[in-house]
């Protein structure tokens, strides 16, 4: 693959600007060059520990030293390329997949496909997103933004190809809602007031099917069959941490609190409520209660629970203190604070501590499930209170054989039941 830059390709550049000078000023111009290139030269050369022959040439040595270089500064651009992929896959197309998934049969006995025709068009919006987060692999150096997609790096001087606009309108298509307020992450980088007040609404008036989402889980529940165990804990722990998450965004929604509120701890203290804290526990949820489905073997209860408790314990006092800083002024991104955030840096690593401890706890359950014998067998239906299962994946052996119907069972539904 070709250089990023090429020698001559700077060489070029840099004797445009030096004809923009004047004659003395040109003069002075390449001395000071000339001396800036041999200083640099032998740096490198010691750096590199290039042996020096007798017919050595400078200016071959140079041109070597140098695209060596820009192939190490290659490399890293490759490196921040695969983060920026890394973090908009698994937040776009794994944990909010999972927690779509999950969110409806985790929830008592709620069916998973109220909305069929809603459901398939959502679903065939993800390939071609899919795509066109891959595909930036195929221009130039790809969409080496970080996964923050930031300026400088996504503006048009770093990247004066289509990566960067693939990738960025690859999210926009998995989640339709979120092209409409995607500006509220922006509110400091000079948009003018009227943006900033659309921006504003916009988010503003997303935040009322938030709640209707999070009131329709609870609605679940009421006509549920609730039974306290480890699934349920965290279907609940997940609706309880996801509302505190959506109420914390409302603040910075508004552009005039953004300006001060941008780039603190308090923002990351919200979206690691709704994602890290809520969407995980969805995903633990959706584990706890598939286990023995898709296994075969029944998990320890006691030791999820305890699981839940510890996590749910130790998540909330490590980000819920970060509110507090980001509203004292606290920065992120800076691996140092003045002592005035002593205190609830401190209670902040001591909730990461016990966080680390639930997470170790559900590797325990992990390991014990998967090496249980037979006496652990999960039944065709665990979950209900009866054995009358009402759909067909509960009808059939854990874990369900290969070729479980012959032929597409047929579905009838009657006063009573669905048989």
């Amino acid at each position: 693959m070709e250089p990023i830059l090429s020698l001559s390709q700077l060489v070029r550049n840099l004797g445009n600007l030096v004809g923009q000078l004047d004659a003395p000023a040109q003069q002075q111009a390449l001395v000071d060059a000339k001396k800036a290139i041999d200083t640099l030269t032998l740096a490198l050369l010691n750096r590199h520990n290039f042996p020096l022959g007798p017919n050595w040439n400078i200016h071959e040595l140079t041109v070597q030293v140098i695209e060596e270089n820009v192939k190490n500064l290659k490399i890293l651009l490759d490196t921040v390329n695969d983060l920026a992929t890394y973090g908009v896959t698994s937040e776009f197309f794994i944990s909010t997949i999972r927690l779509l998934e999950h969110s409806g049969w985790g929830l008592g006995s709620a069916p998973d496909m109220a909305f069929p025709r809603l459901n398939n068009i959502s679903f065939w919006l993800l390939p071609p997103s899919l795509l066109l987060l891959l595909s930036p692999a195929l221009v130039e150096v790809g969409s080496g933004t970080g996964w923050t997609v930031y300026p400088p790096l996504s503006g048009i001087t770093s990247h004066s190809g289509g990566a960067v606009d693939s990738a960025i309108s690859s999210p926009h298509l998995s989640g339709v809602p979120g092209s409409l307020v995607w500006a509220h992450h922006m509110f400091t980088v000079g948009l003018d007031v009227d943006t900033r007040a659309y921006f504003t609404a916009a988010t503003m008036i997303i935040a009322v099917p938030t709640g209707i989402k999070i009131f329709s889980w609870i609605a679940t529940m009421w006509g549920g069959s609730i039974q306290y165990k480890t699934p349920m804990l965290f279907a609940v722990g997940s609706i309880f941490l996801f509302t505190i998450g959506g109420l914390t965004g409302i603040v910075p929604a508004n552009s005039g609190l953004d300006i001060a509120l941008h780039d603190t701890y308090y923002v990351v203290a919200h979206f690691h409520y709704v994602l890290s804290m809520g969407a995980v526990f969805a995903l633990f949820a959706g584990f706890h209660y598939w286990v023995g489905k898709i296994f075969g073997r029944t998990y320890p209860e006691t030791l999820g629970q305890i699981h839940f408790w510890i996590t749910f314990f130790g998540v909330n006092p490590t980000f819920f203190p970060m509110h507090f800083l980001g509203l004292s002024g606290m920065p992120r991104r800076i691996p140092d604070y003045p002592d005035a955030y002593a205190g609830w840096n401190a209670l902040s690593s001591s909730g990461s501590y016990i966080s680390v401890v639930g997470i170790c706890r559900f590797f325990v359950v992990v390991t014990i499930t998967s090496s249980s014998g037979n006496n652990k067998r999960c039944a065709p239906s665990p979950w209900a209170v009866e054995q009358n299962p009402t759909t067909p994946e509960w009808m059939v052996q854990s874990p369900p054989a290969f070729h479980t119907f012959g032929e597409l069972p047929a579905i009838k539904e009657t006063k009573s039941s669905v048989k």
